[in-house]
């Protein structure tokens, strides 16, 4: 959060009326909160990671599973093709 006393009195300083110098440093604040409120925390973070870290174990065991039922398509086919030869 800017320091918006701080903004006023820098504005005075360099000739702004103090006024104006109050509006823009409320538009300043406020502009300020608008952006943080986008912003990722630690613990946003940290859950986007964990939920990352499930999806990835769930695709790994899908995978697996997916490997072995090639690996005994494949061994079924070795054999189906063995019987047919003489």
């Amino acid at each position: 959060m800017a320091d918006t006393l701080a903004i006023v009195r820098r504005l005075e300083a360099a000739g702004v009326d103090r006024a104006m110098a109050e509006a823009h440093a409320e538009a300043i604040q406020t502009a300020v909160d608008d952006r943080q409120e986008h912003l990722a925390t630690k613990a946003d973070l940290a859950r986007v990671e964990a939920n990352m870290e499930v999806r990835l174990a769930a695709m790994e065991v899908r995978l697996t599973w997916r490997m072995v039922g090639l690996q005994v398509g494949v061994g079924g086919l070795i054999i189906a093709i063995l019987k047919f030869l003489p």
